[in-house]
C-alpha cells in the first residue's frame, strides 16, 4: 500500500512514550541512583542531574521527529502538520525538565501544561 513510512514513523512515536514512561515508572526507582545516598527516589526525582538527562532524552526525539517533519514536506499537509507540532512538543517538554533543573517549577509546571494540551 506505500505507507511503510507513514507506519513507521508512528510507531516511534509510540516507542517514544512507551519508552519515557518507562524512564519515569516509580517500580523501576531509576530516580533513587540520583539522590545522594543512592535510596531516596524523591530526592533523586528533583535532582539537576536527573532531570537534565529526562531533558536531553526528548530532545533527542525531538530532531527523530523533525527529520520525519522533513520528509514528510513533499506528501501532504496533515502529516506534516503532525509531524512538526510532536517535534515543538517534544522540545517544550524537554524545556520543562530543563526548569525542573534549575528549580524553576512554576515555568515548568506551565511548560507541562502547554504539552499535556496540546496531546488532549
Amino acid at each position: 500500500m506505500g505507507n511503510s513510512f507513514f507506519m513507521t514513523a508512528f510507531s516511534l512515536i509510540s516507542v517514544f512514550w512507551l519508552s519515557f514512561d518507562l524512564l519515569q515508572l516509580p517500580t523501576l526507582d531509576l530516580a533513587a541512583a540520583y539522590s545522594a545516598n543512592g535510596a531516596d527516589a524523591v530526592a533523586g526525582a528533583s535532582s539537576r542531574p536527573y532531570n537534565t538527562a529526562l531533558a536531553l532524552y526528548p530532545i533527542v526525539w525531538g530532531f527523530v521527529m523533525f527529520t520525519f517533519w522533513v520528509f514528510t514536506l513533499k506528501t501532504n499537509v496533515v502529516f506534516a502538520t503532525i509531524f512538526i507540532l510532536v517535534t515543538v512538543e517534544d522540545w517544550i517538554l524537554a524545556a520543562a525538565f530543563w526548569k525542573v533543573a534549575d528549580g524553576r517549577y512554576k515555568y515548568a509546571r506551565t511548560l507541562q501544561e502547554v504539552c499535556r494540551e496540546s496531546t488532549s
